[in-house]
């Protein structure tokens, strides 16, 4: 069996076997860690969370992805209590800082619906824009909650 190399190409000289270039064979190599990803995204069963963005940080330690779990499942109550309160209480500038802190947490969970609606609240509050910050909080604050069961699977 004798190989010729030419312009990055291996070409093996026999009749069981085929011959693949280098381009083919990175092409291959993408190709499977892509299927892999789709296949790991579609068993993704969460509809609040995604946990891609988790998974990167923690590169693989599961401890450290449920110490997060952890972690935000506390700071959901505490989202919770304080931008209720905040919001009763009128207190426009502390409801924008914890939407802006709720923010954060909520998008590296891949919450990003709800981050966004909490960057919107954060900024109505600012701007002094209140008509629609008290629906925004109630919406906010069932995304959260409805949170908290796939969160608590993680553990």
């Amino acid at each position: 069996m004798s190989d010729i190399v030419e312009q990055n190409y291996v070409f093996k000289n026999s009749a069981n076997m085929n011959f693949i270039s280098n381009s083919t064979k990175s092409f291959l190599d993408y190709f499977a860690k892509l299927l892999t990803a789709i296949i790991k995204k579609m068993g993704n069963t969460f509809q609040h969370i995604d946990t891609s963005q988790l998974e990167t940080l923690a590169g693989g330690d599961q401890e450290f992805m449920k110490e997060m779990a952890e972690i935000f499942l506390e700071q959901i109550s505490e989202f919770v209590m304080n931008m209720s309160s905040f919001l009763q209480e009128k207190n426009w500038e502390k409801l924008a800082r914890e939407a802006h802190t709720a923010k954060s947490s909520a998008m590296t969970f891949g919450m990003e619906g709800t981050g966004t609606l909490l960057k919107k609240i954060q900024l109505e509050c600012q701007a002094n824009n209140l008509n629609d910050v008290p629906k925004m909080v109630e919406d906010a604050i069932t995304q959260l909650e409805a949170a908290v069961p796939e969160v608590e699977n993680l553990m």
